[in-house]
């Protein structure tokens, strides 16, 4: 889309403006290498004047351009197949609007995106506010916002990448240890030993057949014979 008019413009860039230095704040005692830009993008604009455009910026700054799509739906597509390391996203396009394409890019494959817009429609802010968008670029786009908002941007998205693959370790292992106690008190109540012998007959199990203790203790659970289920040798 074309820009918008001159008050909404120095309206948004305030809100740019105030979105980069927080974000900048917030990341800076983190990220020490907040300069490094993502690898490869997708450009999402179905004006193809502007595509050309920020193509053109983003591949003078070194960044590789996979793919351009004038829509949400072929950007799923351009996605998929080339598995850019980050996308620039156009806030309005016909059909799949940029917020939604950001949201659907990041469920599904974890790319995050740059919005890139004309507009500060309070509608469009409320609504990327509950989307994981890692930047905004102002229309007409430059090198040097460009450049800001993708070095941001993409370092806060790999402090998210990190935040969500710790979050993800921790509940695999509260659920490894929830099914390990079940298996444990199976094994108490079923074979009369404590809960240190239980234990450690779980974990013999688990050395001397060389499987998982989470998958000896699924045997131990859904087993008739818990006990018989620590003897029998596992496929």
């Amino acid at each position: 889309m074309r820009p918008a008019s001159t008050p909404i413009r120095q309206w948004f860039i305030t809100l740019s403006d105030r979105w980069l230095l927080m974000v900048s704040d917030r990341v800076s005692s983190e990220q020490p290498a907040t300069g490094v830009l993502p690898e490869t993008v997708i450009v999402v604009e179905d004006d193809l004047l502007i595509a050309k455009s920020v193509s053109d910026i983003v591949a003078k700054l070194g960044v590789r351009v996979l793919g351009m799509a004038q829509n949400g739906e072929k950007a799923m597509q351009v996605a998929g197949d080339a598995k850019p390391a980050a996308a620039i996203v156009d806030i309005r396009m016909p059909g799949i609007d940029g917020i939604e394409t950001a949201r659907r890019l990041w469920d599904e494959f974890r790319i995050p995106s740059i919005l890139l817009t004309a507009y500060g429609a309070e509608e469009f802010v409320q609504r990327a506010s509950g989307v994981p968008v890692f930047g905004y670029v102002l229309k007409p786009p430059t090198e040097e916002n460009i450049r800001a908002s993708l070095a941001v941007g993409w370092a806060n998205a790999l402090k998210r990448k990190r935040s969500d693959e710790e979050a993800a370790d921790l509940r695999r292992t509260l659920e490894h240890r929830k099914l390990t106690e079940k298996a444990k008190w199976r094994l108490v109540d079923a074979g009369r030993m404590s809960e240190p012998e239980a234990h450690l007959a779980l974990q013999r199990a688990a050395r001397s057949t060389r499987r998982p203790l989470t998958e000896i203790a699924q045997r131990v659970i859904d087993s008739p014979d818990p006990l018989a289920a620590l003897r029998v040798p596992v496929p």
